[in-house]
């Protein structure tokens, strides 16, 4: 009687199993038609946007091995209408699902682009976990910037970006989720990295072959009445990334200087606005009061046998307390952190003018990376106060830990809070 029942289930099962089976569509996706993009800028456009795709070209055949890519820009006045445009005037449908990184162009980012961050986090065509960085100047230009470091630019930036999450760095990273959440907090506070291009002289792999060709076509719609701008870039078999997206981009022999990118400074933004940026030495200290430190670097300089000393540490730990009180009637935010140091190496040793690495860094090197991280801190902190940015969160932490006292303070905490930073650097044993 068990084994009746047993078999009756697995055939029912068996049955559902086919039902979901042969009712789905299990049509093989074409690949010679579909376009895979990789990393998307947005620039502002007047009153369009420019939306600048950097695509991931299946290959047909089997004998190629290395990666090809190609850019793709349209205009439209939402971001999936320019998006649409390209697969419209291309033939090629934009697939969104591995998009990993999104670019704003700075001139974007000072008007109000918060509804493209909330179209991301709702769109079901967008995955909330995609990075967000700014760019200096154009999103287009970044992406279109050919780099020695790998044959695609987004892939070179994912690298600069995503670093081992337990390190604290220079970079600052976010993504959609991230920063909508922000965004809507008490404080408001977000960022993002900021991406500057450097030329280098070094070449690409490739950029001594034949140039390749790049396109510019316009293409008018009779029913909107606007102009689609489509520009192509393509590299096949190996090349650098596409020559930037227009003609003049490239040189006489079709080759192009390289890029590096450097995303040690952020933006940030006070409930969605353009508010300030702070360099790659602040960027670093602020990553070391909020995040896990596991291994960064720190330059410092100090006095010994009166010669001045140049050093780099090696900080490996890091432990912090925050607190948020109400003192006599004034918010009081204390942040005290902790660095553990290992390593220390200097540019002359005071005693030989040599050279010179230690396994423990001195007590005047202590002495002076502690004034060092707590004097830009406060700097962080007297910058951000001027744009009414609360980049310590001190909002937040009055809603969490005062929050009888939040409806009294929450307009006016930042130019009455008493804000004070504790650091000690110790060698780690």
């Amino acid at each position: 009687m068990k084994n009746y029942k047993r078999a009756k289930v697995m055939f029912v099962a068996f049955l559902a199993t086919c039902l979901l089976f042969f009712t789905n569509d299990c049509q093989l996706i074409d690949v010679q038609k579909t376009a895979i993009i990789i990393a998307l800028g947005i620039d502002s456009a007047g009153d369009e946007l420019e939306i600048t795709a950097q695509i991931a070209i299946p290959q047909a055949t089997d004998t190629q091995t290395n990666n090809s890519d190609a850019i793709l820009s349209a205009k439209g006045r939402t971001i999936f209408d320019a998006i649409d445009n390209i697969g419209t005037t291309t033939g090629w449908y934009p697939k969104l699902a591995f998009c990993n990184l999104i670019i704003f162009g700075e001139e974007l980012l000072k008007k109000d682009f918060m509804p493209i961050i909330d179209y991301m986090l709702t769109s079901d065509r967008f995955s909330n976990s995609a990075i967000l960085a700014a760019a200096e100047g154009t999103a287009k230009d970044i992406l279109s910037s050919p780099t020695p470091l790998d044959y695609v630019s987004a892939f070179a930036l994912e690298k600069i970006l995503i670093r081992d999450i337990d390190r604290a760095n220079t970079v600052l990273v976010t993504d959609i989720r991230e920063f909508a959440l922000n965004v809507r907090s008490q404080s408001g506070f977000s960022y993002m990295p900021l991406i500057r291009k450097k030329p280098t002289e070094d070449k690409a792999k490739g950029d001594e072959s034949s140039g390749n060709p790049t396109e510019s076509t316009s293409f008018l719609d009779e029913k909107s009445g606007y102009r689609s701008i489509i520009s192509t870039s393509q590299v096949a078999g190996g090349g650098a990334t596409g020559k930037g997206g227009s003609s003049e981009k490239s040189g006489d022999n079709g080759g192009s200087d390289n890029s590096i990118f450097d995303a040690r400074s952020s933006i940030l933004f006070s409930r969605g606005k353009y508010a300030c940026v702070i360099d790659g030495e602040q960027t670093l200290c602020f990553n070391a009061l909020n995040k896990k430190d596991t291994e960064s670097f720190f330059d410092v300089s100090y006095k010994k046998n009166g010669k001045t000393i140049h050093s780099v540490v090696s900080v490996v730990g890091n432990s912090k307390k925050i607190t948020m009180k109400v003192q006599n009637g004034i918010p009081t935010y204390t942040a005290k952190l902790k660095l553990y140091c290992k390593t220390e190496e200097i540019s002359a040793d005071p005693n030989s003018d040599k050279l010179a690495f230690y396994d423990t860094a001195s007590t005047e090197c202590l002495k002076s990376l502690a004034e060092k991280t707590k004097d830009t801190l406060g700097k962080i902190y007297t910058t951000a106060k001027e744009y009414d940015c609360d980049v310590y969160q001190l909002k937040n932490l009055l809603f969490r830990y005062a929050a009888k006292n939040y409806p009294s303070f929450k307009d006016n905490v930042l130019s009455i809070a008493s804000v004070t930073f504790e650091v000690k650097c110790v060698n780690k044993t």
